[in-house]
């Protein structure tokens, strides 16, 4: 064999196996965010279906992604083979090289049943967890008006009806409180229990009277306001705020007003009639049409139509996002196993 032809050979093999490196680094990189998208989106359909589901008297039904695991396995196999004839002009030598990339995801589904279904569809709202959202930044009319069936006794809109005045004066006086820095939410121990107390102080000029008609209903003549929070459905005693969250089917049923239901499915029966639209509710649209939509943030088909939630609606949009978020962090009830994602990458 030549020395320049020996040459050849040792740089092709050097390539070759110079390419042997794990897959694991990079896989986390493309794996971590592809899946956390891929979940998240499904996130959204579900509840976005489920909504749609509601004008259709249809039940509404939850999947959890329970398990993810990614395998992937880089084979490569390098062959040489040769001949060397002293004093002839008959050398060989041969270089054969195979490489194979297998993907073999395993994703499990789990229906929500049973316990953690009564509590994730039909339990209030914790309002303790929801007053942090606040805290967190969230708007509180935004907030307050989409995940809470009364506050202090007064009742929200429930699809048919408007909301109570003092409803609304309540949540637009603690809205205003919000925007100036001056609502503060705090759990402290107290006889061995947790107890919930929203503080009020008055900060700026802008909401002196917004502060002043919550002073006013809950009897705090001077200083800062604190009131004890206690869930329940009737008005609170003095220094108390009662608030009572609604459950998932609630929210989902009063969303589902705001679906534009096409007319032949309401001319056949298919779906409950669109009633007239009430003061209070969150800003939500659905649209729907016949074929696939090109804008759409989400998407679903159901029946024969498509219906989605335009990309440019950011206020459909926020509702959607506080939806995932009562799904998945409101809920205090038993959790069934959390989705793993296992990747071996060789």
């Amino acid at each position: 064999m030549k020395p320049l032809r020996s040459g050849v050979i040792l740089v092709v093999c050097a390539a070759l196996l110079s390419g042997c490196r794990s897959l694991g680094p990079p896989a986390v990189v493309r794996d971590r965010l592809d899946y956390s998208a891929a979940v998240a989106r499904s996130w959204q359909e579900q509840i976005l279906l489920n909504v749609v589901k509601s004008r259709y008297n249809d039940a509404p039904l939850l999947v959890d992604v329970n398990q993810i695991l990614g395998a992937y396995e880089l084979r490569r196999d390098v062959s040489l083979s040769g001949f060397w004839y002293p004093g002839t002009s008959g050398d060989y030598a041969s270089v054969g090289a195979v490489a194979s990339l297998a993907d073999r995801p395993t994703i499990t589904y789990a229906p929500v049943t049973g316990e953690k279904y009564a509590q994730m569809m039909l339990a209030p709202v914790s309002t303790v967890q929801l007053f942090h959202l606040l805290q967190a930044g969230w708007p509180a009319d935004f907030l307050l008006s989409l995940l809470l069936s009364s506050l202090d006794g007064a009742r929200n809109e429930s699809g048919d009806r408007p909301p109570d005045p003092e409803f609304t004066s309540l949540v637009e006086g603690l809205r205003e409180a919000q925007k100036s820095g001056s609502l503060d939410f705090r759990v402290r121990e107290e006889e061995g229990r947790k107890v919930a107390t929203i503080l009020l102080r008055p900060r700026a000029v802008a909401d002196a009277a917004a502060v002043d008609a919550l002073r006013q209903r809950f009897g705090v003549s001077a200083g800062p306001i604190e009131v004890v929070l206690l869930s329940s459905g009737l008005r609170g005693q003095e220094g108390q705020l009662t608030a009572l969250g609604r459950s998932l089917f609630q929210a989902i049923f009063v969303l589902g007003q705001q679906v534009d239901v096409p007319a032949d499915h309401l001319s056949a029966g298919f779906a409950r009639p669109s009633r007239p639209r009430t003061e209070g509710l969150p800003a939500f649209k659905v649209h729907s049409g016949p074929s696939r939509p090109e804008r759409a943030f989400v998407s679903v088909r159901y029946l024969d139509h498509w219906f989605w939630i335009d990309n440019s609606d950011l206020r459909s949009k926020a509702t959607l996002a506080a939806m995932a978020i009562f799904l998945n962090y409101l809920d205090e009830g038993p959790r069934g196993q959390q989705p793993i994602l296992a990747i071996p990458a060789n």
